[in-house]
């Protein structure tokens, strides 16, 4: 090994020495026992006595032994489970949220587990009232507290699931409800449980004892199943022919609507509606010619239809198990229940494609994409029926009343973001959206879809958020039932406690203008991938493929072309399609890129090195109004090559 090989070896040690205390430091950063004491000194402490004579404490055991008489003895009834403490502060604070909320009822929050120590972990945290889960398991967990004024008749019942499910009940837990004043979650942990067996009991149904609800007859309804399809014939059919393998216990018909199929394709798209006929299932064929255009696609389909139920069902959606559209109707079917969504996964695996739609700062995500569905996630996220803010329109059941009452879908939003405005205002109009997540499709969507949309597509996605947001502006950044603790800044599919944020706030960084991109040349190994860029703050990661990332310096490079004509050539630029750059027209700006953690990437590509630390987080400053590309430069500290590429992202920064 010659001398300059040895001194490579000892930098590549050396710098991976660097990158491995640094991951360290931010891991460490990030974990619920460190966070959690951030936290809590931050929150505002209760006032006052915590207990007095119009509150009774007792525990599960001994909840429905307890008489009419000693329930009205107490104004604040809080019960608990034996199986651990509640936590400091807890009455207090249980006491000062009846006293602020006049027409609170029913009150449950989080819990961990205090180990031997004093160490904090295993959190469980829960969403909003979520009726759908409910009925799964009794995930209220280890403290409920319930104003007994409010208790129309004493519940009874053998356990505290039957005890808060009467009560649930009397407060019209199972109906649609526009307020939702009356049963509330608080993002506070009330109880240390001694172990994390106790969880696992309640997501085991093992204590207390499971019950379902079963106080309603399903009763038996047409679904009018909506398929928006346009020169797809052989996907279409496989689709179609797919239900008729698979559903066999409810009434459907099928509604295709053409946006304009080719000659040949509409006469496929005919004869395979004449097939479906013979078999028996009812079929209409709507062909009208327009641009594509989602929302009008499928309203123009329940005008037609005449089903009780409207399933709205992507042409590229293949069933493989039977009893999903059954599944699906039944919880369609409650009286509380809005949009009901179904999990999806890639065709011929078990990874994930949906499971509900989360509502995060950066806009609607979809949590646990990409993720193997032979795991179970936080609390069985893939796994139970419970209640989302939104669902994927690719296969969207509601009933036909509530739709038409909502106005259908949002015309104003042609492409993106249809599916979730509707399930947006469902939940405003007081009904719960349901994932059913204990049955599967396939959805052919692209694995490989991504960062390689068109500046058009691009640029189009960003005004349908905006509008998206513009009609229903007190959901921006805010879901019910994804907790504030759970990971919500980064695209990270992940369901994991971080409690309290990612890593900080963004990073400030004050642009330095550039003349020329000197000794780099651009190379396609460097990935930049941009997930959220809003005003002047811009959030993604940058890692180079097949090297050691914890070698490369990395900073944003920002290129404002000065023209339209210099803009057009850029989005087509042969000299961005060849190795050396020259210096290109317009003005150049970098920004500097310091490391945050991405603990998602790490464990997500496995076949990379320390990608760990590829991520960034910044908010710029000092950069002139303008349109901006954004690319990023990596320099090998160790033989001193500079990459460098782009992405089809733009930052736009405009006047105050």
């Amino acid at each position: 090994m010659s001398v300059r090989d040895r001194v490579k070896g000892w930098l590549t040690i050396q710098q991976d020495w660097t990158y491995e205390k640094e991951y360290g430091r931010q891991q460490r950063l990030l974990t619920y026992a460190a966070r959690i004491k951030e936290l809590e000194a931050q929150k505002q402490r209760p006032k006052g006595e915590a207990v007095n004579s119009n509150m009774r404490l007792c525990t599960y055991e001994e909840a429905y032994t307890l008489t009419a008489k000693e329930l009205s003895e107490a104004e604040i009834l809080v019960l608990a489970s034996s199986r651990g403490r509640l936590a400091k502060d807890a009455l207090a604070t249980i006491k000062l949220c009846f006293q602020t909320l006049p027409d609170l009822v029913f009150l449950y929050g989080d819990e961990d587990v205090w180990e031997k120590g004093g160490k904090r972990t295993s959190p469980w945290l829960r969403p909003q009232w979520s009726p759908s889960l409910f009925e799964q398991y009794f995930y209220f967990g280890s403290v409920i507290a319930v104003r007994t004024d409010k208790i129309i008749q004493k519940p009874g019942g053998t356990d505290v699931r039957g005890l808060c499910r009467q009560l649930l009940l009397q407060c019209g837990g199972f109906l649609r409800d526009r307020e939702r004043k009356r049963i509330l979650h608080i993002d506070a942990v009330l109880f240390h449980g001694e172990s994390d067996s106790l969880q696992k009991d309640y997501l085991a149904n093992a204590y207390p004892a499971a019950g379902a609800h079963t106080d309603r007859e399903e009763k038996a309804a047409r679904v009018s199943v909506i398929v928006p399809s346009k020169d797809n014939p052989d996907i279409l059919r496989q689709s179609l022919v797919s239900l008729a393998r698979t559903v066999n216990k409810i009434t459907y018909d099928i509604i295709i609507v053409d946006n304009g199929s080719s000659h040949e394709n509409r006469a496929k798209i005919e004869k395979l509606k004449q097939e479906l006929i013979k078999e028996g299932i009812a079929v209409s064929y709507l062909y009208v010619p327009m641009p594509f255009h989602f929302s009008r696609m499928c309203n123009l389909g329940a005008a037609k239809a005449a089903g009780e139920l409207l399933l709205f069902l992507n042409d590229d959606v293949e069933a493989f198990l039977e009893g999903w559209m059954e599944k699906m109707a039944a919880e369609a079917l409650k009286p509380y229940a809005g949009a009901v969504g179904v999990k999806l996964l890639y065709p011929g695996s078990a990874r994930i494609q949906h499971a509900g739609i989360v509502n995060l700062p950066m806009g609607p995500v979809h949590k646990l994409q990409f993720l193997d569905d032979s795991r179970v996630y936080y609390m069985g996220r893939n796994r139970h029926t419970e209640n989302v803010l939104a669902v994927t329109g690719a296969c969207l059941m509601v009933r036909k009343q509530i739709f038409d009452e909502c106005g259908g879908f949002a015309e104003a939003l042609p492409v993106a973001f249809n599916d979730v405005d509707l399930c947006f205002t469902l939940y405003e109009q007081g009904y719960y959206n349901i994932q059913v997540n204990e049955t599967a499709l396939y959805h052919h969507e692209s694995l490989s879809r991504g960062d390689d949309e068109s500046e058009e597509k691009l640029s189009r996605l960003v005004r349908e958020k905006e509008t998206l947001y513009e009609r229903h502006p007190a959901l921006k950044g805010h879901d019910p039932f994804y907790h504030t603790w759970l990971n919500r800044r980064y695209l990270d599919t992940r369901i994991v406690p971080v409690c309290g944020g990612e890593a900080g706030e963004a990073a400030s960084v004050c642009a330095t203008r550039i003349q020329v991109l000197r000794k780099c040349r651009r190379h396609p190994a460097l990935t930049v991938r941009i997930e959220y860029c809003e005003e002047n703050r811009i959030q993604g990661y940058i890692f180079v493929i097949g090297d050691d990332n914890a070698c490369y310096e990395k900073e944003i490079v920002l290129w404002r072309p000065d023209t339209q004509e210099e803009a057009d050539w850029a989005w087509s630029s042969p000299a961005l399609q060849e190795e050396a750059c020259p210096s290109l027209p317009g003005s150049l700006w970098t920004l500097a890129a310091p490391p945050r953690i991405r603990e998602d990437l790490q464990e997500n590509m496995k076949d990379q090195i320390h990608v760990g630390l590829s991520g960034f987080y910044i908010e710029a400053a000092g950069l002139p109004e303008g349109r901006y590309r954004i690319g990023a430069a990596a320099r090998n500290r160790v033989n001193g090559v500079t990459l460098l590429n782009f992405s089809n992202r733009y930052l736009y920064i405009r006047k105050a």
